[in-house]
């Protein structure tokens, strides 16, 4: 039987309990995939919603703005149809200083009266170079017509008197026209069509900052309202934000938004060496535009911390997998350990060992099946225990009865060889005395001396005789001796192999029992397959029953092929019985010929006494005695014949008889040593 080799150690890396902590972090890698993913995919649209937002609040702000400045263009557009002001502005009223004056006081109260209910417009000018310019200052020049037509917003205001312009500040001509560029931040120009005269609207720095003040795009974000000339209105959020160097003006990202068709725009931009997002708003069709730089950092940092806050559910989620996938595995371990100990012991032949558990799960269910199993096998090994002590005694038995039957055969051997040379010292003598008889009639006168020769002759015939049937007497004896033996032998041989049937029953119910444990090894098997990666110890224990139920299975075997050599010698041994039992009869039938050809010879020495006698006597009628002689010793010579051959099928007989005992002496000791293999089998299982 090939020896089992058992591991010591199960590498770590094909330990369940590494199986449980990889099954446990698995998830946890889909989980961490699942937290970068979402991170990626919240960040992104927090990034765009916030940009969204971001535009959206820009877009609202230019629309608010484009309303406020149509809404002033609006409140402005009757000055140019008044013809008063006209005729006015034109000069032609010069003559009528009365009617001009009056003109002038209206407009200019009609302007102030603006102002007083106006929340955006700061001044309000007319100017010309021919007649007073009518204002809401107090201008210090007189030229205030020159002074604006020759700067180029007043360039470009004349070249089209049919449009309105937006403009930044004029520092120019802000000193003569009584203002200062810290009290406005637009003014709208637009040139009467027949005269040259130019009407100016300021709009409040204040009211535009109030406006820019009041949306909010994050620390560290720049926003305003930018003028195409470059006059930048700029705010954080809280007050005005003034810069030595133009802040939009100078990004790709305005001169880009300045010349595709688009009104918006947003792209992201280096700003003094950081990364800012910019959005643009167009003010419909004024040249305003409104912009934001806003920190990219700003944008993402929600963003972060949702990455700060995915990754630390997510540690902390490992964390805790894992410590529960080695509390499991821990006691998964601990509990297969102790089964694998109990199932070793087991295995070593230690079937006195006690599986118990005190968790009420699988491996309680376990453990009742394997004490079960443990048990019925216990109780079998010490069925066949108690058959082997039997089969151990009745082979002692059979190999003694078989010594004796051995030197029985020996003496039986011995006295047939010796009744095999007298017999052929007879068949000589026989021939000897027919080889004498024919020379008798030349040796007629020595008849006398002869006589006596043939007297001792006759004495040492019925000497070997005499011998020869006590020889044949004790063979008689000694063969009815060992038929006896034979039939006793034939007996012992039937019990030998009607026990030898039991056991055989005995192995089947343990052959049975090895398949039903490894059918319940295999089910247990299929139940783990089925429990996944859970069950995977379920599937250890499994294969340890199944290798328990192989070993068993294997030791039945060796059981039954040991019983069947046995069953084999016993058959040979109960035929070579048989067979001897035959030899015996045919032995018993050749002896009992023989003591009769002995007896007849015995009779027939007695006639040749007789007639020997009457020679002595009537030795005249030697001629016709001498033939009688003649005729009886020949008939002696064909009953030696007859007698040597007889004895000699009596010699091969039991030489044949000899050779079959000792066959069945030699098997008798090999049935002793199977039932001596068998009892130290039986012995390696610990059942006490």
């Amino acid at each position: 039987m090939r020896k089992w080799k058992r591991n010591k150690k199960v590498n770590f890396f094909r330990s369940i309990r590494f199986k449980i902590i990889l099954a446990v972090l698995l998830p946890i890698c889909f989980i961490i995939i699942l937290g970068v993913v979402c991170y990626k995919k919240a960040s992104e649209k927090i990034i765009q919603s916030y940009q969204d937002f971001s535009q959206r609040t820009v877009s609202i702000t230019g629309e608010y703005f484009d309303f406020i400045l149509d809404s002033t263009i609006k409140d402005y557009n009757g000055l140019f149809t008044n013809d008063q002001l006209n005729a006015y502005l034109s000069g032609t009223l010069s003559g009528f200083p009365e009617q001009m004056v009056s003109i002038y006081n209206s407009n200019r109260s009609d302007f102030i009266k603006r102002l007083t209910g106006a929340k955006f417009v700061s001044n309000i000018y007319i100017v010309s170079d021919i007649v007073d310019s009518i204002t809401t200052t107090y201008p210090k020049g007189f030229s205030l017509y020159s002074e604006l037509e020759k700067t180029s917003q007043g360039q470009l205001a004349a070249s089209d008197p049919n449009s309105y312009f937006w403009f930044g500040t004029m520092p120019s001509i802000d000193d003569s026209y009584g203002t200062n560029k810290g009290e406005y931040a637009l003014r709208l120009l637009r040139k009467f069509k027949k005269v040259d005269a130019f009407l100016a609207v300021d709009i409040s720095k204040k009211s535009i900052l109030d406006i820019l003040n009041q949306l909010e795009f994050g620390d560290g974000a720049i926003w305003g309202l930018v003028t195409r000339e470059g006059t930048e209105i700029l705010t954080k959020g809280e007050e005005e934000f003034q810069s030595e160097e133009s802040v939009f003006t100078k990004t790709d990202a305005f001169q880009k938004l300045l010349s595709i068709e688009e009104n918006t725009l947003e792209q992201e931009i280096s700003y003094q060496g950081k990364r800012y997002l910019f959005l643009g708003e167009k003010v419909s069709d004024t040249g305003l535009l409104v912009c934001v730089m806003i920190p990219m950092s700003i944008i993402t940092s929600l963003a972060r911390e949702i990455e700060s806050l995915t990754v630390t559910v997510v540690c902390i989620a490992s964390l805790i997998a894992i410590i529960v996938g080695l509390i499991i595995s821990q006691g998964i371990d601990r509990t297969i350990q102790f089964f694998l100990y109990q199932i070793n012991q087991a295995a070593k032949g230690d079937l006195t060992v006690k599986i118990y558990m005190k968790k009420k799960d699988e491996f309680m269910l376990l453990a009742q099946d394997l004490s079960y199993m443990i048990a019925h096998t216990k109780h079998l090994i010490q069925k066949v225990e108690e058959i082997c002590k039997q089969l151990l005694i009745a082979a002692e038995k059979v190999t003694h009865e078989a010594k004796d039957y051995v030197i029985s055969a020996n003496h039986i051997k011995e006295a047939a060889e010796g009744i095999e040379m007298g017999m052929t010292e007879q068949v000589n003598d026989s021939k000897q005395c027919v080889y004498q008889m024919n020379e008798l009639s030349g040796q007629i006168k020595q008849l006398n001396g002869d006589t006596k020769n043939m007297e001792q002759i006759l004495d040492k015939s019925d000497n070997t005789i005499q011998k020869s049937l006590s020889a044949m007497s004790i063979l008689t004896d000694k063969t009815k001796t060992t038929s006896k033996i034979t039939e006793t032998v034939i007996e012992t041989m039937k019990s030998l192999e009607e026990k030898s049937e039991d056991i055989g029953g005995i192995v089947e119910t343990i052959k049975s029992i090895a398949f039903q444990t490894n059918i319940l090894s295999l089910n247990a098997s299929i139940e783990a397959a089925r429990a996944g990666e859970a069950g995977l110890g379920f599937a250890v224990v499994a294969k340890e029953i199944q290798m328990l139920a192989a070993q068993s299975s294997n030791s039945t075997k060796q059981i039954y092929d040991i019983l069947e050599q046995i069953r084999i010698q016993m058959k040979e041994a109960a035929m070579a019985a048989k067979e001897a039992k035959g030899a015996v009869l045919d032995q018993e039938v050749a002896v009992k010929d023989t003591s009769g050809s002995f007896k007849q010879m015995k009779e027939q020495m007695e006639e040749l006494t007789e007639a020997i006698s009457g020679l002595i006597f009537n030795a005249k009628n030697m001629e016709t005695a001498r033939s009688h002689t003649m005729e009886a010793v020949e008939n002696i010579s064909a009953v030696s014949n007859i007698s040597a051959q007889t004895t000699s099928n009596v010699v091969d007989t039991a030489k044949k008889q000899f050779s079959l005992v000792s066959g069945l002496n030699d098997t008798a000791k090999q049935l002793l040593e199977y039932a001596g293999n068998l009892e130290e089998a039986v012995r390696s299982f610990k059942v006490r």
